[in-house]
């Protein structure tokens, strides 16, 4: 009976402890709006997310990814890829796996997402509840392809961004957005 006892207890306190909140990086909200609203950040990405088809199920059951991903999600944290934003200026660099309908380069160095630019139609605004920031904006990539780009970025420093193409299935990205600094005290 103390058997079930003592391990109805370790089960107990087991699960307890599991709920505790994980370290998610935080920084104070005035830093935070005061580098959304002027346009001054950079996302590092962590996953990628394709948009899963045939194709792609194909090259998923073939063996070609690493351990640990799935066709529907890729690690590429710690690999350099990022999306920049100062004022008006874009610069992304980050891998596309997927389908292209057509175009496209005949370099197999450039086939990711790429570009630096000024964005055409950029809005950054906040959600109703204050609970995110969501950015807009239209690009061309190095290769000339027209890209949408849609991104939600929180106060815990997640963000997400969904890139649509005529060229490309669409493709989404999760990343965490660089710490920023707090403003020079005078």
């Amino acid at each position: 009976m103390k058997g079930r006892h003592f391990l109805a207890t370790l089960v107990f306190t087991g699960w307890i402890m599991g709920c505790g909140t994980g370290k998610t990086p935080t920084v104070d909200r005035a830093t935070f709006d005061r580098h959304m609203q002027g346009r001054d950040f950079r996302i590092q990405i962590r996953t990628v997310e394709p948009l899963a088809t045939q194709a792609m199920n194909q090259v998923g059951m073939s063996g070609l990814l690493l351990p640990g991903n799935t066709i529907n999600r890729i690690d590429v944290g710690g690999q350099g890829y990022f999306l920049a934003v100062k004022g008006d200026s874009v610069q992304m660099n980050a891998p596309y796996y997927g389908e292209r309908q057509m175009g496209g380069s005949y370099n197999p160095t450039e086939t990711g997402m790429r570009f630096h630019e000024v964005a055409q139609d950029m809005d950054i605004s906040q959600s109703r509840d204050g609970n995110w920031y969501e950015m807009r904006f239209s690009v061309r990539a190095e290769d000339g392809e027209a890209l949408d780009v849609v991104a939600r970025i929180f106060p815990n420093l997640r963000s997400t961004l969904g890139i649509n193409s005529a060229e490309r299935n669409f493709i989404r990205y999760e990343g965490d957005m660089e710490r920023p600094e707090p403003a020079a005290k005078p």
